[in-house]
């Protein structure tokens, strides 16, 4: 049995739209739908917690991976990652992390990950406030340039979501997607080159 594990925060976890289980929920019934992926020989486990920042995800995925790898039914697991909105933010008027920060965090769950799994990492998405989202764009870049670094697939958000009236249209609380933005993320996924290659590893 294959078991896809979603690690990320509340934008993956679909905070704001939980209906259908946010992008993540989106992107199985996509990819059950095309035959890629079949209920019947695969769990996908949405992992994402609410307000985690990149360190918080850090410290916690490997134990909720082995937990779910030592299951007797596994015998392929593949990880997905997508952080770095929550460590650009900026409640109390200084960001959760600082940009180098958050690049090294995000470089050492990707090289400990790569060790366990194959691993895929898909970047953070815009937002409406435009510091934050000038802030999220450079870490995108960023993390872009280090997963060509690493050999570690990479799926940009950031670019075509900011550019896509829809998406942006579609932020209730000026961070997380509804409806309409969750199904664009989903859709984007779907089609990037790095998802194809984290399924076929």
């Amino acid at each position: 049995m294959k078991h896809l594990l979603f690690f990320g925060d509340s934008i993956l976890l679909g905070v704001g739209e939980p209906g259908r289980g946010g992008w993540v929920g989106r992107l199985a019934e996509g990819l059950v739908a095309d035959g890629r992926l079949s209920p019947a020989t695969s769990s996908i486990y949405n992992l994402g917690v609410r307000r985690a920042s990149s360190r918080q995800i850090q410290a916690r995925w490997h134990q909720e991976f082995a937990v779910r790898r030592g299951l007797t039914e596994v015998d392929c697991a593949l990880l997905l990652f997508s952080f770095g909105v929550v460590d650009m933010a900026a409640p109390k008027g200084t960001p959760n992390m600082r940009m180098e920060e958050s690049v090294q965090t995000a470089k050492e769950i990707l090289i400990s990950a790569r060790d366990a799994a194959p691993v895929l990492l898909v970047g953070p998405t815009p937002v409406a406030g435009p510091e934050h989202a000038q802030r999220i764009e450079t870490l995108s870049q960023k993390y872009d340039e280090l997963c060509a670094q690493l050999a570690v697939g990479f799926v940009d958000l950031f670019t075509p979501l900011a550019r896509s009236e829809a998406f942006m249209g579609d932020l209730p609380d000026g961070v997380h997607p509804g409806s309409v933005g969750n199904e664009l993320i989903a859709r984007q996924v779907l089609a990037s080159d790095g998802l194809r290659a984290w399924l076929n590893a």
